[in-house]
């Protein structure tokens, strides 16, 4: 009974975990942006992290390794000896005698590093198509299940001139609307506020926008799984036909 009781309880957690929402705040103003990472009541800071150097620190560090390494460097200078002389006339002797072999060498080596660089093309390029097939459908998935909540928005349209000004003002509607309009095809996004309005008289256009992207558990867990999975599928199905064209090639060559 026990047992049972435990395995339910396992069962519970289990469930709660991964029914649990995974949060991203965003925060942007003008082109300062702002990203935290939340489940339940914990948050953490994403972007931008604090540098826990202080710019001064940093430089001296920096200028005790130059240091350090000039003293290295003078210090092997003095100890190396002249003798360049004997060394060119041994480099020159055992060149001579082994530029007759390499050359040989070089035709043969060609031709190998032409024959890998193309199966390595290859089969990158194959890969490359593997990860787009395996990745697309678990992509769609996830974006189903994604929410924007609270989302706000509030743009100062501004220009140097007032012609200018209002036709970005008709392109700024225009792009806002359109865009969540067809965003709204593909995840669901609640808005809070837009507010887009026109200032002829600011030099620059001011936005500030702010959000909350959630997605739960359960469905980035089985997204990455089916990833991995058509993953694996794919590149066992390359492998086959990889084998099966080697085999073909090695019949018509026996034959």
């Amino acid at each position: 009974m026990t047992t049972l009781i435990v395995i339910a309880c396992v069962l519970l957690l289990l469930i709660g975990i991964m029914l649990l929402p995974l949060k991203l705040f965003f925060q942007l103003e003008n082109e300062d942006l702002n990203l935290h990472f939340g489940v339940l009541m914990f948050k953490l800071k994403l972007y931008p992290k604090k540098i826990k150097k202080a710019g001064k620190e940093m430089a001296e560090d920096v200028e005790h390794g130059i240091e350090e390494e000039q003293e290295s460097v003078d210090s092997d200078t003095k100890t190396v000896k002249p003798d360049v002389k004997s060394r060119k006339a041994k480099n020159n002797a055992s060149s001579s005698s082994d530029q007759t072999a390499i050359s040989g060498k070089k035709k043969s080596s060609g031709q190998k590093k032409e024959q890998t660089e193309e199966r390595t093309w290859k089969e990158t390029f194959f890969l490359m198509i593997d990860i787009v097939h395996s990745v697309v459908r678990p992509t769609q998935f996830m974006l189903r299940h994604v929410k924007i909540t609270d989302f706000s928005l509030h743009a100062v349209v501004g220009g140097e001139e007032p012609d200018e000004t209002a036709i970005r003002f008709g392109h700024w509607n225009a792009a806002v609307y359109g865009g969540l309009a067809t965003l709204r095809n593909f995840l669901t996004i609640k808005c809070k506020k837009i507010n887009i309005a026109v200032d002829f008289t600011a030099p620059e256009t001011q936005v500030s926008a702010e959000g909350i992207l959630k997605i739960q558990v359960f469905v980035v867990v089985f997204a990455a799984v089916r990833m991995f999975f058509n993953l694996l599928v794919n590149t066992f199905k390359r492998a086959k036909e990889n084998e099966e064209t080697v085999n073909q090639a090695e019949r018509k060559a026996a034959a």
